[in-house]
């Protein structure tokens, strides 16, 4: 019976699981449905341009396999919204006439491309193979944009793998910082990395809109970006010049990008990007602090499939992608601290063996009393606060010199645990700079956005 019992167990559990697998697939955002996508329309007549209702097109995905079909209407029209960004092929077939097939065309983002057709007499069995001309001009609407395709975004140098780079590559994109944030000292941007901030057509460069899929990238305070996309998830983006009234809530640009989806075939990638100063040749002069880069990841893409439980051929899609970075810069930051004299010891560390803390070098920053400006004995004078509360009575230390029983030795702890012995840094008055801040600055960083698709139709499961 307890064999029977764990067996049942082990059945629940992975029916369960298989269960939550299935309602997770059918619960994915349909293939098609992405406000970054396009479109494709157009026509179906005969030789002598006379409308052809009721005309089925389909419109077949070569990289996913996945078909959309519609009818053309009373005048012959048809249209595909919300087409996901990639490669098409489109068949046109009507009672009475040939089957007119369309070569493989692509279909960029934010893009509305027309496909009329024009079909001939005969068999619907006989198939006409068309090649796609001229689908770049956009005669449906009156965008005015630049479609950055894929091999440009990752083959063009980019420092840092920050997209906004390539902004400045398309017609109306000035790097002329008109606002704020033009230094991206308040945007995401991976420490080492360069970054642009244009301004589109002449306005503002916070008057820009980021939309990654469809979906609102925006910081909502400086205007920029909110996360940037990995580099090599990025299918292609688009700089509209917002003339299209789909768009809103802002006056300058709409940068539209797409990520890519997985397809029938398994594909994936990886790389690692070193910028180290071990690689550099010795120098003449001293060198320079240490520089480490390191940008790591890798992308992969393909159908969802469970072994002996679920096929994802030709339905459902995932493409996750990775990047990590490790950055590091040596730092050479000079600052002052208080020194051994100064706490009242005779060695930096040792007991309050002075009596008195000694500040007749120091200074107090103000002006007459700072390595700035003329030091003078009246302005560098130090009080006691413990005692009165205005200037006027308030005692003064003789000397600038402070009694050790004033000083309260959880502070004097404290600033030993803070600050290490006082150095001498050439160039500067030890009573300017004494200190220096060698630790290095770093940045760790992590970006693992996932990509799930799924075409919505029945599951098929295959027999256990």
């Amino acid at each position: 019976m307890q064999l029977i019992h764990q067996t049942w167990c082990a059945l629940r559990t992975k029916f369960l699981g298989f269960s939550l697998i299935v309602v997770a697939l059918l619960s994915l955002p349909s293939a098609h449905a992405q406000i970054s996508s396009a479109a494709v329309n157009g026509s179906v007549r005969d030789q002598q341009a006379a409308a052809i209702p009721g005309g089925t097109i389909t419109l077949r995905n070569t990289a996913t396999s996945v078909e959309r079909t519609t009818t053309a209407n009373q005048g012959g029209n048809y249209s595909f919204p919300s087409v996901t960004p990639g490669r098409y092929t489109l068949t046109i077939t009507a009672p009475s006439f040939q089957t007119e097939q369309i070569s493989a065309f692509d279909v960029a983002v934010d893009q509305v491309i027309t496909m009329n057709s024009n079909l001939r007499p005969g068999d619907v069995k006989v198939a006409v193979t068309v090649e796609a001309e001229g689908i770049q001009i956009e005669s449906s609407t009156s965008q005015l944009g630049t479609v950055m395709e894929q091999k440009k975004v990752q083959d063009l140098p980019l420092n840092g793998r920050n997209f906004t780079q390539l902004l400045t590559l398309t017609p109306g994109a000035t790097p002329v910082n008109v606002g704020q944030n033009g230094s991206g000292s308040t945007t995401a941007v991976t420490a080492g990395s360069s970054y642009s901030f244009p301004s589109i057509n002449g306005q503002p460069n916070r008057s820009t809109l980021y939309l990654v899929d469809g979906m609102n990238d925006n910081n909502a305070w400086f205007n920029s970006y909110a996360v940037a996309p990995v580099i090599d998830s990025i299918q292609e983006f688009k700089i509209n010049s917002h003339n299209d009234a789909q768009y809103g809530q802002v006056t300058g640009g709409v940068v539209n990008v797409a990520t890519k989806s997985g397809g029938n075939a398994y594909h994936g990638s990886a790389w690692d990007y070193i910028r180290n100063n071990a690689f550099d040749a010795k120098p003449y002069f001293p060198a320079l602090s240490s520089y480490h880069l390191n940008q790591f990841g890798g992308v992969f893409g393909g159908p969802l499939s469970i072994p002996k439980l679920y096929d994802g051929h030709n339905k459902t899609f995932v493409f996750v992608s990775y990047e990590g970075t490790r950055y590091s810069k040596g730092n050479g930051i000079f600052f002052l601290q208080p020194t051994a004299a100064q706490l009242g010891e005779s060695t930096w560390g040792g007991p309050q063996n002075l009596g008195v803390g000694d500040f007749s070098t120091g200074t107090t920053g103000n002006p007459g009393c700072s390595d700035k400006t003329v030091t003078t004995i009246a302005k560098c004078q130090l009080y006691d606060p413990t005692i009165a509360n205005s200037a006027a009575n308030r005692p003064a230390f003789v000397g600038n010199q402070i009694p050790v029983s004033k000083m309260d030795p959880r502070s004097v702890a404290a600033i030993h645990k803070i600050f290490s012995a006082p150095v001498t840094i050439p160039g500067f008055a030890p009573t300017q700079y004494n200190g220096v801040v060698t630790d290095p600055t770093r940045q760790p960083q992590l970006q693992r956005p996932p990509r799930p698709a799924h075409r919505r139709q029945r599951l098929h499961l295959l027999p256990l």
